[in-house]
């Protein structure tokens, strides 16, 4: 008996929290934290202001190469600092309490944000699959002697759902919250991979030789556009640091956060780069820049408009899937990964003390995470 709970007790860290997630699992939360829906809509934006194919995937390399250079960079701080918090611990570590403690804040405030963000981008894409109804519930009640009313849409009501049952289950326990963000990950990344592979060897390749792009060439110095095509894509992969927040949780960490930072992001600028050359491999760099963005609303997507010359179909409901598996990945990763700031805080003494405190079985900070859920499902209500 005693060397069988020799494990089990090994497991459990000085923090209080159980070292349930290991490599594959560390993996999916950098490429599920990343690969986000934004490749299937951003090369537009690109190609906007960029203007030719060759510049569009220079752009996507040099944003996939500095996004590198800070992941080597959070490889070596996560190997040294193995504890829950990520960039918090770098933060406390290096330029003290009070920058760490606004780094932490912020993750308070637009952490919340962003949770409740794409828990309502999750119920709209799930809308597009399965129909929800157009009720509206009127909720009246007195506050400091006014009568307020709020009104509850089935969408607010689907998002608060998803992020109650997402918030239980990273509850529940880190092994369990890893294997779902495993399969969510597993499942976009073959998503993504297979309309590559559609379009690409599918897909007549255009011959149109586009030389100008006058219809959305903008009004901008050339600096200044490269500068904003490179944002717009290095926007795309800031979710590579996710990894380093649960370093507490993650068995032999000093090996496995490293191998699963840098290989994350490396898989996921192929794929970004690949979708791109899959999109020009059926599509002008004129239909590319004039797909749906600010400049185009009403336009398809850039996906979508490069499935359907390939493939030969509407490709709404398959890629409304894609939008909602790359999302509802995104959001659980939030969800895992943000309130182990809180709870290192709290645990430091720069947030209420209650943060910090362990489910005693699932050995998870519960307070931490139900309060992150709690606070973006009220704003998901609040539409």
């Amino acid at each position: 008996m005693s060397i069988a709970a020799a494990p089990s007790a090994a497991a459990v860290t000085d923090e209080g929290l159980r070292r349930g997630l290991g490599r594959i699992h560390v993996l999916a939360i950098v490429v599920g934290g990343t690969l986000g829906a934004a490749i299937y809509l951003r090369p537009a934006v690109i190609a906007q202001l960029v203007q030719t194919p060759a510049r569009v995937l220079l752009v996507w390399c040099l944003a996939g190469l500095l996004s590198l250079t800070g992941a080597l960079t959070y490889a070596e701080l996560t190997a040294r600092f193995p504890r829950s918090g990520g960039e918090y611990v770098f933060l406390r570590e290096t330029l003290g309490e009070l920058p760490a403690f606004l780094s932490v804040w912020m993750r308070l405030t637009l952490g919340v944000a962003n949770t409740a963000a794409l828990a309502a981008a999750v119920a709209v894409f799930l809308s597009e699959l399965v129909p929800l109804p157009h009720t509206t519930w009127h909720l009246a009640f007195w506050w400091i002697g006014r009568r307020v009313t709020i009104d509850l849409g089935a969408h607010g009501c689907v998002a608060a759902l998803i992020i109650l049952i997402l918030g239980l289950l990273n509850i529940s326990g880190v092994a369990r919250a890893g294997r779902f963000q495993g399969a969510v990950t597993a499942a976009k990344v073959t998503g993504l991979v297979a309309l590559i592979v559609g379009i690409t060897i599918v897909g007549e390749p255009h011959t149109t030789v586009v030389r100008d792009l006058a219809p959305v060439r903008p009004a901008l110095p050339g600096a200044v556009a490269y500068g904003a095509a490179f944002l717009a894509a290095i926007a795309t992969y800031h979710g590579w640091a996710s990894a380093s927040m649960v370093a507490g949780e993650v068995r032999d960490a000093p090996r496995t956060l490293p191998w699963a930072i840098v290989g994350g992001l490396v898989i996921t600028t192929i794929l970004y780069i690949a979708a791109n050359v899959a999109y020009f491999h059926v599509l002008t760099v004129s239909e590319v820049a004039a797909s749906h963005s600010t400049a185009y609303p009403d336009a398809p997507s850039v996906a979508g408009r490069a499935a359907e010359k390939a493939l030969g179909f509407s490709a709404g409901r398959t890629l409304s899937l894609l939008f909602l598996l790359s999302t509802l990945g995104s959001l659980h990763c939030v969800l895992l990964v943000v309130p182990r700031m809180f709870f290192a805080a709290a645990r430091d003494g720069l947030l209420p003390a209650a943060l910090g405190d362990i489910a005693e079985s699932a050995r998870t900070p519960a307070v931490a995470i139900g309060t992150l859920a709690l606070l973006a499902m009220i704003l998901a209500l609040l539409r």
